[in-house]
């Protein structure tokens, strides 16, 4: 008799064993549209100096960021958060490049529009002495209720530590920025 056990794990086999022939089958198909989102967490941002801001694990839920501050902070004062990425830089033998990626996140303001992301910026970093900004967007980020923000138009190969950076600017001490996932839209090139 074969019991409950077996047919679970019997399921489960199967269950994986479809979605790795659906992940290979991708990968050869040519198809439209693109050929893979990642999303990841905010959890690993940590503040660049002058370090004016704490980042922390947000309450509900905890997998989302709270950035505060204990003193305002200006467009020229040039406080950033940054995250390391782990992106794929091949799929089978095809070179992959970032086209999009979408950030979400929602601002607690005491006044409407003094604390924004002011910058969101991708770089890449080889070498320690320097990194190479791939796209800098200044769209003004200053939603109070959650939203993503998203950035197209690019294709930016994966050949090296890529880092999400977000310019952060702070009008009062009261005031929060929380971000929430970030996904990433990637594609292979010949």
């Amino acid at each position: 008799m074969i019991k409950l056990q077996h047919i679970v794990l019997i399921i489960i086999a199967v269950v994986l064993f479809s979605s790795c022939a659906a992940w290979k089958n991708s990968s050869t198909e040519s198809k439209e549209g693109p050929e893979l989102e990642v999303w990841t967490s905010p959890l690993g941002f940590v503040p660049s100096p002058p370090s004016l801001v704490s980042v922390r694990p947000y309450c509900c839920p905890s997998t989302a960021i709270e950035i505060a501050t204990s003193m305002p902070i200006r467009e020229n004062d040039y406080q950033w958060i940054n995250l390391g990425l782990t992106l794929p830089s091949k799929r089978n033998t095809k070179e992959v490049v970032i086209t999009e990626f979408e950030l979400c996140y929602t601002i607690e303001s005491a006044s409407s529009g003094t604390t924004y992301i002011s910058q969101t910026r991708l770089s890449k970093l080889t070498t320690s002495d320097s990194s190479l900004v791939i796209r800098d967007d200044s769209t003004r980020l200053a939603s109070t209720t959650p939203t993503c923000h998203k950035v197209s138009a690019f294709d930016a190969r994966i050949d090296g530590t890529i880092n999400l950076e977000l310019k952060l600017v702070f009008g009062d001490t009261s005031d929060k920025i929380r971000i929430g996932g970030i996904k990433f839209t990637l594609d292979s090139k010949d």
